[in-house]
């Protein structure tokens, strides 16, 4: 005769569950690196244009000096 044991039963529930709040876990993950990665080419051609016109700022600024 067999008994029926619902111990299997719940472990695999409680598996599910823990596997299940991974899943959900990575997704918000997911979702907050996808949202950083849209900002990066901003950034990176902000930095460009500030680096370019303090540069040219400079440039423009050996040259006055000179010029007078």
């Amino acid at each position: 005769m067999r008994t029926t044991d619902n111990s299997g039963a719940k472990m695999y529930a409680v598996e599910i569950e823990q596997i299940h709040t991974d899943i959900s876990k990575m997704m918000a993950e997911t979702a907050k690196l996808n949202s950083e990665a849209s900002w990066y080419p901003i950034i990176v051609a902000v930095g460009i244009m500030g680096g370019t016109a303090a540069v040219l700022a400079g440039i423009a600024a050996f040259v006055n000096a000179f010029s007078e």
